[in-house]
């Protein structure tokens, strides 16, 4: 199926970028957004970007405490100072440390990034309560939904208010990708360009590389005494963003990516329905979170030789260190895990 999307992708790019981009708002029902809709080479790059476009001289930007460090990365690369804010055990913020905190502060950059299906804040900070005290406040919503693209449907205007920023990232999230990422925002992006004839070119070849991923796999498939092994590894997932595609130089998203995104949203209910069946099967046991199904990792209530473990998310700036180095989450597809 991965490769299905891939190829379907393909085919989809070689269509003028104007219909493409109107097949993926139609997957999300974005086509009426009453917010300026835009797509950005990687979630990274979004988010660096639209730091830039906030930024004020004594803006901050609070993160969540456990989060990919690529999202502090993003606001320390764009010059904001990064403050976090605890999340509890099923990563709900604190929203009262939240309101602490920006009350010393007179420019707030706000990140909500919900993880493993949680619901992240997205209800209080949609609420009439939510909405008053950010527009009291001067706070800036980002709201990072990179583990859970078929939200954003549900996440418009009036919801928001004002000065928001709601995104989600393209690459290996819920479902297969190749990078890009799309913002939908009131917020205007100045320096915003297209993306270049070079880098349409690196994407084709980044693509050809991810696709055959998969073949190789097929080929060298480990045993489950390997893969038992890789379970119980304790490396931490950490970018240094130093590399192509995952550095903050670049703009715009290819035709390509927003393609294979859409055939990924063409293909989300054959996903969500893998889901399922390993759940019925028993073969996970998830904590359910408010938005497990749709999510891209989950917590599990027991460890599973049944899916890939996902390593724990290092912490920014030590990639050898990790505030919850042992939680039981895993890629939660459904499929291609065994």
């Amino acid at each position: 199926m991965q490769t299905l999307q891939y190829l379907l992708g393909c085919l989809l790019s070689l269509l003028p970028r104007a219909l493409v981009v109107s097949a993926f708002g139609r997957a999300l029902d974005l086509n009426k957004s009453p917010a300026p809709v835009r797509f950005y080479f990687s979630g990274r790059v979004a988010l660096y970007r639209m730091a830039l476009a906030c930024k004020n001289d004594d803006t901050i930007a609070l993160v969540p405490d456990y989060i990919c460090n690529v999202v502090p990365a993003a606001f320390q690369a764009a010059g904001i100072p990064v403050i976090s804010y605890p999340t509890g055990t099923l990563f709900e913020p604190d929203i009262q440390r939240i309101q602490q905190i920006t009350s010393n502060h007179t420019s707030v950059l706000l990140c909500l990034a919900p993880v493993m299906g949680a619901d992240g804040g997205q209800s209080w900070i949609t609420s009439p309560a939510g909405r008053a005290w950010r527009a009291q406040n001067n706070i800036k919503l980002f709201m990072d939904l990179s583990q859970g693209i078929s939200r954003l449907k549900d996440l418009k205007d009036p919801r928001l208010g004002q000065q928001f920023v709601l995104l989600s990232s393209f690459n290996n999230k819920a479902f297969p990708g190749i990078m890009g990422a799309v913002v939908i925002s009131d917020i205007n992006d100045r320096a915003f360009a297209a993306a270049t004839c070079s880098e349409q070119l690196a994407i084709v070849r980044y693509l050809f590389k991810v696709a055959l991923g998969p073949m190789i796999r097929l080929i060298r498939r480990p045993t489950a005494r390997i893969m038992a092994q890789q379970n119980n590894r304790a490396t931490f997932e950490y970018s240094y963003c130093q590399h192509f595609p995952y550095t903050f130089a670049h703009s715009g998203a290819t035709t390509l990516q927003i393609a294979v995104a859409t055939a990924g949203l063409w293909f989300s209910g054959y996903y969500r329905w893998c889901k399922k069946r390993y759940v019925g099967k028993g073969f996970i046991t998830p904590k359910m979170t408010p938005f497990y199904l749709s999510s891209p990792y989950v917590l599990a209530t027991a460890p599973t030789p049944h899916l890939r473990k996902k390593a724990p998310y290092a912490h920014h700036n030590n990639p050898d260190l990790s505030q919850r180095p042992s939680i039981p989450s895993y890629h939660f597809k459904g499929f291609d895990d065994k």
